[in-house]
C-alpha cells in the first residue's frame, strides 16, 4: 500500500511538473518541425507540444516590440570531396538544413566531374544569416479573439483550453539564411591564384567580372527562412548579378515574420490580463468553511487543469487520427494489384539525404494490408478497427467524458469553478492518474486505465503509411530482388 501510494505521489509529480506560472523557452527539433506552424497568439501545451488555434490576435505592424538582429556573412573554400565535411562543419552547428544543402550540392558536384590530372575543381562558399529575436507580442495592444473571450466570459473554460491550449506564443526566435555555391575548374598550377581572384571578385575587394573570364563558373543559391517576393534577382549569373542578388536577400532575411523557427517563448493564459479580468480572477472566494481561495491558487488550479485537459484531449484525437490514417492507408493499398503483394515499401522514418543509401526496409504491400485489416476471428471484434473504436469508446465513457464534465461543474458560487478550486488528482472522475498517460485502453473489468497490449500498429502506420513503393520486392524464397 505505501509502495502504491509513492508511486501515485511520483506520477502527480511528474505531470505537475510540467506547468509553469512563468514564461518558458520552448527550444527542441519538434519546434523547428517545418510540418507546424508556431505564429504569435496561437496556443501551445507544453505537456503535449501541440499548438493549438490562434485565440490572440496579433498585428504584426502595431502589436509587435520592436525585433533585433544578430548578422553574419562568411565563406570558405572547399578544393577536393575529402575535405568537405572539414570545411562545413561550423555550417552544421548554425543550420542542419544550410549543412545538408552545401553537403550534397557540393559532393553531388564531386561525383558527377570527370577526373582530369591538368585541372581542379573548386567550390567557394558563402554563408549570410540573420538571427531575429525579441520579436514578441505587444500584450497592451494584442487582443483577444472576440469568439474566444466569450468562452471565457460565460465560464466555458474547458472548451476554452481545448480550443486555445493552456498557454499562448508570446514571441518567436527566427533565422533566415542565403547561401551561394561558386564552382569553376582551373589548372592545377594556377588555383591558388584564381582562388583569390573569385574572393576579390565576389567579396567586395576590388576586382571585376573580367578577372574571371578564364573559367566556366556556375554559381547556386539556395534560400532558407526568406520572404521570396521577386525570385529573378537570386538567379545571378555574373559577379555584378549576384551582388545585386545578396542585396535584394539582405532585405527579405529582415522581414520579422517570416524564417525557420528555432525557439519560442510560450506563457500561461492565466498570467493574461485581459484573460484574468473576463475570468475575474482577482477576487477572494469563501470556500464555505470559514476559508477562502485566493486569486493565486485559482490561477494555479488553473494552470495545473488546463494542462491536464490537453493531455485527455491529446489523447483522444491521437487515437482518431490514427484510426483515420489506417482507413486512408487500406485505401491506398488496395488499389494496388495483388500480384504487387510482395513489392517493399519505403521506410518513412528513415528517409535519408540523396547521398547516402539507406536502402529499402522488409515490409511488403502484403504484410502491410494483413496488420492493418488485423483480422482475429476468436474476438467478438473481429478487425482491427472494430477493435479501436471499442477502445476509444470505452476510454470516452469511463474517464474523458466524466472527467470533463467534473472539471466544468460549478463550485462556491462561481461558475466552472471546480476547475479553479481543485487539483484534478482530487476530483473523483479524473483522479486516476494512469489515464493521463499516452497509450492506455480503459479495461472494463478492472475500473481503471492500462498500458495497450496486443494490437498496436501505430508505429507501422507511422512508418509505411501512406504507402511508397520501392524498386525491390521479396521473391519466392524471401529474398530482395529488384523489381
Amino acid at each position: 500500500m505505501k509502495l502504491h501510494k509513492l508511486l501515485f505521489a511520483g506520477c502527480v509529480f511528474l505531470l505537475s511538473s510540467e506547468v509553469s506560472s512563468s514564461p518558458q523557452i520552448i527550444d527542441n527539433e519538434a519546434i523547428r518541425s517545418r510540418n507546424i506552424s508556431p505564429t504569435l497568439g496561437r496556443g501551445y501545451s507544453t505537456s503535449t507540444g501541440n499548438i493549438a488555434s490562434a485565440c490572440l490576435i496579433v498585428d504584426l505592424e502595431n502589436d509587435v516590440t520592436e525585433a533585433s538582429f544578430d548578422y553574419d556573412y562568411e565563406w570558405f573554400e572547399t578544393t577536393s570531396k575529402e575535405s568537405i565535411t572539414a570545411t562545413t562543419e561550423t555550417v552544421k552547428k548554425k543550420s542542419k538544413a544550410v549543412f545538408l544543402w552545401i553537403r550534397s550540392t557540393i559532393e553531388s558536384s564531386y561525383s558527377a566531374t570527370t577526373t582530369q590530372t591538368d585541372t581542379t575543381e573548386q567550390h567557394i562558399t558563402a554563408l549570410l544569416s540573420v538571427d531575429k529575436y525579441y520579436i514578441s507580442a505587444d500584450e497592451t495592444s494584442a487582443e483577444l479573439l472576440p469568439d474566444a473571450l466569450s468562452l471565457i466570459e460565460q465560464s466555458l473554460y474547458v472548451s476554452f483550453f481545448q480550443a486555445c491550449g493552456p498557454n499562448y506564443i508570446r514571441s518567436i526566435r527566427r533565422t533566415s539564411s542565403i547561401v551561394s555555391d561558386f564552382k569553376y575548374k582551373v589548372t592545377v598550377s594556377s588555383s591558388s591564384e584564381f582562388n583569390l581572384k573569385v574572393t576579390r571578385a565576389f567579396f567586395g575587394f576590388g576586382s571585376s567580372s573580367s578577372a574571371l573570364s578564364e573559367s566556366s563558373m556556375e554559381i547556386t543559391i539556395a534560400g532558407f527562412g526568406i520572404a521570396l517576393q521577386d525570385t529573378k534577382p537570386l538567379r545571378p549569373r555574373t559577379v555584378e548579378q549576384y551582388k545585386e542578388a545578396i542585396d535584394h536577400g539582405f532585405e527579405s532575411l529582415k522581414d520579422v515574420a517570416v524564417g525557420n523557427v528555432e525557439s519560442i517563448e510560450v506563457v500561461p493564459w492565466m498570467a493574461n490580463i485581459q484573460f484574468q479580468n473576463a475570468a475575474e480572477l482577482d477576487t477572494l472566494v469563501q470556500t464555505g468553511d470559514s476559508g477562502t481561495l485566493s486569486p493565486f491558487l485559482r490561477r494555479f488550479y488553473l494552470l495545473v487543469n488546463s494542462e491536464h485537459i490537453a493531455r485527455l484531449d491529446e489523447n483522444v484525437r491521437s487515437r482518431l487520427r490514427m484510426m483515420n490514417m489506417q482507413i486512408a492507408c487500406l485505401g491506398a493499398l488496395s488499389r494496388f494489384l495483388p500480384d504487387h503483394n510482395n513489392h517493399l515499401l519505403q521506410d518513412l522514418q528513415t528517409r535519408c539525404p540523396a547521398f547516402e543509401n539507406c536502402g529499402p526496409s522488409q515490409m511488403t504491400i502484403g504484410n502491410l494490408k494483413n496488420a492493418l485489416i488485423g483480422e482475429q476471428s476468436s474476438q467478438a471484434n473481429r478487425y482491427l478497427m472494430q477493435r479501436n473504436s471499442a477502445s476509444m469508446s470505452l476510454f470516452i465513457k469511463n474517464y474523458f467524458g466524466p472527467c470533463l464534465q467534473e472539471m466544468a461543474r460549478d463550485q462556491y458560487g462561481i461558475e466552472g469553478g471546480r476547475l479553479q478550486s481543485m487539483h484534478w488528482t482530487s476530483m473523483p472522475s479524473c483522479q486516476d492518474v494512469s489515464c493521463s498517460f499516452p497509450g492506455v485502453n480503459w479495461n472494463d473489468s478492472l475500473r481503471t486505465c492500462e498500458a495497450s497490449v496486443g494490437d498496436n500498429v501505430d508505429l507501422v502506420v507511422d512508418k509505411y503509411c501512406m504507402p511508397t513503393l520501392t524498386d525491390y520486392k521479396l521473391d519466392s524464397s524471401g529474398d530482395r530482388v529488384a523489381v
